[in-house]
């Protein structure tokens, strides 16, 4: 691994080499570092916070003389011992740059750090005049920047597209912010057209939501991922093979997602896969959908959710490990299935429930409130309770 050169007169923040390395100063005091022997291609890392940050620190009570070329933020204690996350900037508005070991190879440096200025790489490329130097930044869940060396043939370019196809980046997306940005963390879209253009322009899948936002387009094939849970109103769009991760899930969409960890509420055409999702109000299966809700609660623990089975089509849900109340309505097709289980709670089913076939178990209680033909309800493992019953 390398380390780190602090020049407080040229404020550059040197990569060092592994041992064995040399370097020369070229004629405007700069140094320009390189490995001894034959190391081309090499791929190597620093962890930002231990590998900088706090050797500048150690570095800066010995030489205080010199400017501060890091600033750092967040890091706030959250309880429970924890402590939110570092976010550093090198001060490139006064001068401070990182600069690579001249050679080709990758380097690649873990945490959250930015320029203090917009736009603007924390590399200083000028230094450099071997060609095939690679160098990234990989923030918490994207590669944020990358600055490469000059002269690129047409083997390092396939190199770089090598690294960058192995790479997940996110398009962000701030409802709430002012500015329309480019969407980097640092300066996310407003407006969710522009960034699934720039996503789908890229070959992009991954949208981080920092706001509430409304689905205006189609998504097929994204992973969106919400920070703070922000409400994401699918808008009746095709959703096919999206993933949902940590968001409030409403509206109505067409074709399979898979939400993960997510507050449902209110949601209509619902096929697909819910995994350790809460849920809260109505939610409407498709027609003809085979739907999966695995570890689910409701969103109010003195409130129970509704599964409206669609009245006239026949669709089969499968619901694993529930826990609070439920209440399934609208299963009147022959064909309708439903599998249950539940280790808490109970399980009631409305008069609206004429036809089609249960299967309960686990330890909720089953409740019948029906009239008319019922619902053919096998229960494996407990009481089945009509509400005439005390």
């Amino acid at each position: 691994m390398p380390t780190v050169f602090f020049d407080g007169d040229k404020r550059c923040i040197y990569e060092v080499p592994d041992a064995p390395f040399s370097f020369t100063i070229d004629g405007n005091g700069y140094r320009i570092y390189t490995p001894d022997g034959n190391r081309d291609n090499e791929f190597v890392t620093l962890d930002f916070q231990p590998d900088i940050w706090s050797d500048f620190q150690d570095w800066h009570k010995d030489n205080e003389w010199s400017t501060i070329a890091i600033g750092r933020e967040g890091g706030a204690p959250r309880g429970g011992g924890e402590f939110g996350t570092n976010d550093y900037s090198i001060l490139t508005s006064i001068g401070w740059k990182i600069v690579t070991a001249n050679y080709p190879h990758v380097l690649e440096i873990f945490g959250n750090v930015l320029s203090d200025e917009t736009n603007v790489s924390i590399f200083d490329a000028s230094r450099i005049n071997s060609t095939g130097v690679f160098a990234n930044v990989r923030m918490a869940d994207s590669l944020q920047v990358i600055q490469v060396g000059s002269g690129l043939t047409t083997v390092e370019n396939t190199q770089l597209s090598d690294i960058h196809g192995q790479i997940e980046r996110s398009v962000y997306i701030d409802t709430e912010h002012l500015v329309n940005g480019n969407g980097y963390q640092q300066s996310p879209y407003n407006n969710f057209s522009d960034a699934v253009d720039y996503a789908e322009a890229n070959e992009l899948k991954r949208l981080v939501v920092l706001a509430d936002a409304t689905v205006d387009r189609q998504l097929k094939n994204f992973i969106i991922v919400g920070v703070g849970v922000p409400v994401i109103d699918l808008n009746n769009q095709i959703m096919d093979n999206t993933i949902l991760e940590r968001c409030a899930i409403t509206g109505s969409y067409d074709g399979d997602i898979q939400a993960t960890e997510c507050a449902v509420f209110n949601l209509e055409g619902m096929q697909g896969v819910f995994l350790t999702c809460s849920m809260a109000g109505t939610m409407t299966v498709a027609p003809n959908a085979n739907l999966l809700i695995s570890r689910v609660v409701p969103a109010q623990a003195a409130q129970p959710w509704t599964l409206n089975m669609n009245s006239g089509v026949s669709s089969v849900c499968s619901i694993h490990n529930s826990s609070g109340g439920l209440i399934v309505s609208n299963m009147d097709h022959i064909n309708d299935i439903l599998h249950f289980n539940g280790s808490q709670g109970e399980i009631t089913f409305d008069s609206t429930n004429v036809n089609g076939n249960a299967i309960c178990t686990g330890g909720a209680k089953v409740i019948l409130n029906q009239n008319g033909t019922i619902v053919n309800i096998s229960r494996i493992d407990s009481e089945i309770m009509n509400d005439s019953i005390p």
